[in-house]
């Protein structure tokens, strides 16, 4: 009896020992907070879901991990902001979250209005370089950042509505300058589903130091702060993406200014690109003064629709590493203009401008190149109410072929400047075009023409031209060339 209760005792020991040693080889579960921060640091892996209520700033910590699921309603207090510099999962099932976020499900981060609106907040005094921001708005700096050292695998936000952002600023080495927003990428390229803005100050979105994120879909806004001075694009990208990875944007909505087209009037472009690769497809800019802003980039603007008030794409200048230089192919648009240009090229500008379809300009051309390189192909310009289909003037390239050009308010082609005396080198190629004018059109130059005269089809000065197969339309009194 005795040998037996001591066998017993041995195995019991024997297992407890066993289960000791077995916890010990065994991972730890993953330990999951739930709506557990408020303010401060995130250090592990928590989940928030519901209203969830901040009181302050929170940091996500590298290797941490922030899980938003769908439906959920973050209220953050005036002037805050959230810092990713490890995981944001926000909406999207395949990183963490419960579901797949979508347009009956919508994540929502929302800013409240200030208690003291006199109160000065965080971004006064900051510095960066020989820069300082003089800005004493409280409710500046509000916002998203995501830092370059966020986990991709574990990164993602879809169907994300940011409401009443002031924006974050952020100093842009490219122009030497602060520059706000309310989601900021610095240097992080994570992939944005169906994101939407209301009620941003300053910017919906801006990126830099070689971010290369992807949004797919989704609606940004241009800024609506009082102060003109601080309001940017509804994009703002600088130095972002590269030739192999470039920043894309597809099937997206956008709206800019309302302010004028004048140098003074601060009108703002729906997205505003420079020193960046970037490939824009399917996007729509519904109204406002400008629609794309290209500097010293490169890549392409396809299948988009811009209705706006003044140019709707500008180019300047162009993108090179080292001696290559990279060119933007704008191609499958359809550009409608009140006032400005549909597509301008200046500064050296380098582009392929293919099946576009471009009208409007009441006090411009179809196309503008200004000692720029171009080729356009297959466009259908016309009507265009202010001066003429292509406009080209300065050191330019230009080959223009089987495009179709119509109901011009003064000459269809222009190639170099008559009204006055300016002598560049440039050639055009014309050839398989289709240019047509009515005959209505008044030109004028005293000092070549001896004043006034019915405005041609084509109107070469001081211009290497040449020409093959063009079909040539010329009524009234007009002359075929001059």
């Amino acid at each position: 009896m005795a040998r037996d209760e001591k066998l017993r005792s041995f195995s019991l020991t024997g297992l407890f020992l066993f289960s000791i040693l077995l916890s010990l080889a065994l991972p730890a579960s993953t330990v999951s907070a739930s709506n557990e921060t408020t303010t401060g640091t995130i250090t592990g892996t928590e989940t928030w879901a519901g209203v969830h209520t901040l009181t302050g700033d929170v940091t996500i910590a590298p290797g941490a991990k922030l899980i938003i699921n769908p439906g959920a309603t973050i209220e953050f207090p005036n002037g805050t902001h959230l810092d990713v510099r490890g995981s944001l999962c926000a909406g999207v099932s395949s990183c963490g979250a419960s579901s797949n976020a979508g347009p009956a499900m919508r994540i929502t981060l929302r800013w409240s209005e200030p208690v003291n609106s006199s109160a000065t907040g965080e971004c006064y005094g900051m510095t960066s370089g020989n820069q300082e921001i003089w800005i004493d708005d409280p409710s500046c700096s509000e916002g998203v950042l995501m830092r370059s050292s966020i986990d991709l695998s574990e990164t993602g936000l879809r169907y994300v509505t940011f409401d009443s952002a002031w924006g974050i600023p952020q100093y842009i080495s490219a122009v030497g300058e602060f520059r706000y927003g309310a989601l900021v990428l610095d240097g992080a390229s994570p992939t944005l589903t169906e994101l939407e803005f209301n009620q941003i100050n300053t910017s919906s979105v801006l990126t830099t130091n070689l971010a290369q994120p992807t949004f797919n879909g989704g609606n940004f806004v241009v800024g609506s702060d009082a102060s003109k001075s601080i309001v940017g694009a509804a994009l703002q990208i600088y130095s972002s993406g590269s030739s192999i990875t470039p920043f894309t944007l597809s099937d997206i909505t956008l709206s800019s200014t309302n302010n004028g087209c004048g140098n003074r009037d601060r009108g703002r472009a729906a997205i505003w690109a420079e020193k960046s690769f970037i490939e824009i497809n399917n996007a729509e800019i519904t109204d406002g003064d400008f629609g794309f802003s290209l500097r010293t980039s490169a890549g392409s603007v396809t299948n988009s629709t811009a209705s706006v008030n003044c140019n709707g794409i500008d180019i300047n200048g162009k993108k090179s590493i080292g001696s290559v230089y990279y060119d933007f192919e704008i191609s499958n648009n359809v550009i409608t203009t009140v006032q400005g240009s549909g597509i301008t090229l200046y500064s050296g500008a380098l582009a392929t401008l293919t099946n576009n379809d471009i009208e409007g300009a009441s006090q411009a051309s179809g196309i503008t190149v200004y000692s720029s390189t171009a080729a356009i192909h297959n466009n259908e310009i016309g009507p265009i109410g202010g001066y003429n289909g292509l406009w080209l003037r300065g050191s330019f390239d230009v080959v223009a072929e089987n495009n179709t050009i119509f109901e011009t308010g003064t000459e269809p082609i222009v190639a170099g400047r008559y009204t006055r005396s300016e002598a560049s080198a440039s050639r055009v190629f014309l050839a398989n075009n289709t240019i047509s004018t009515q005959g209505a059109g008044a030109c004028s130059s005293n000092t070549y023409w001896g004043g006034d005269f019915t405005c041609p089809a084509i109107h070469a000065f001081v211009t290497g031209v040449t020409m093959y197969d063009n079909v040539v339309n010329a009524g009234g009194s007009a002359d075929g060339i001059r």
